[in-house]
């Protein structure tokens, strides 16, 4: 099993059974790199995740990118519970229903107490970058 399945493994056996925020979203991983501390993820954009002009809401897009940063954090740390400290999101480009949200995440530091990522959605219809983010996890310890 590669790290990708490993990964999609891990979300279902944390989320398997619950109603979570996780369940809402369709998405594969395309990538992990457990050496590079990185992995690329896909996600389909479905019309409730849509705002009044028809683009992906901000909020889902945030949402996004902090599910992926800290399921990466939470992998990398054999499971352990990494809660958002922070997250800050640049908006850049609209991203519309017809197109996915490709979300590249790379964790910068791995410490005892923090983890900090950052990462960016492109457009797979132009692999343009419609957002960038930062965020900083917190290890708590099991």
């Amino acid at each position: 099993m590669n790290h990708s399945e490993e990964l999609m493994k891990f979300l279902q056996k944390i989320t398997t059974g619950h109603n979570r925020i996780e369940n809402v979203f369709n998405f594969e991983v395309m990538d992990v790199n457990i050496e590079e501390k990185t992995a690329i993820f896909e996600y389909e954009i479905t019309e409730f995740m849509l705002n009044a002009f028809g683009c992906l809401h901000g909020g889902i897009t945030a949402t996004i990118l902090d599910r992926s940063m800290g399921l990466l954090c939470s992998y990398l740390l054999n499971g352990q519970f990494t809660p958002t400290i922070n997250l800050s999101v640049n908006y850049l480009l609209p991203i519309q229903k017809e197109d996915k949200a490709v979300v590249h995440v790379r964790i910068e530091r791995l410490g005892r107490h923090v983890c900090s990522t950052t990462a960016s959605v492109y457009l797979k219809s132009t692999n343009e970058c419609a957002a960038t983010a930062t965020g900083n996890f917190s290890v708590v310890a099991q």
